[in-house]
């Protein structure tokens, strides 16, 4: 990440997850041929959700350390506002 540029103003509502507060957000691009399962993802994502952005962060609550098993992951996303959760191979979400 070597840069933090503005997110455009139409897409601020929209990608408000990855929005700071100076409006940038830290962006992390990828091709197929440096990692196929994560490209094919944003991919299929792109089609359902009409963009192709993925929030990627540590995976705690704040005040909490990082979560360590996937129980704790299902248990956020059950707790939280937090919409989907892929694991390996596997996809739960509260929506689709």
């Amino acid at each position: 990440m070597l840069y933090c540029p503005k997110v455009r103003k139409k897409w601020r509502e929209k990608l408000s997850s990855i929005t700071h507060v100076d409006d940038t957000a830290r962006v992390q691009t990828v091709t197929r041929e440096q990692n196929e399962f994560l490209y094919d993802l944003i991919t299929v994502f792109k089609e359902k959700a009409g963009h192709g952005v993925l929030l990627n962060t540590s995976f705690n609550i704040a005040g909490k350390p990082i979560l360590n098993t996937i129980n704790d992951a299902v248990k956020v996303l059950e707790k939280t506002q937090m919409d989907y959760l892929i694991i390996e191979d596997f996809y739960y979400g509260k929506h689709w």
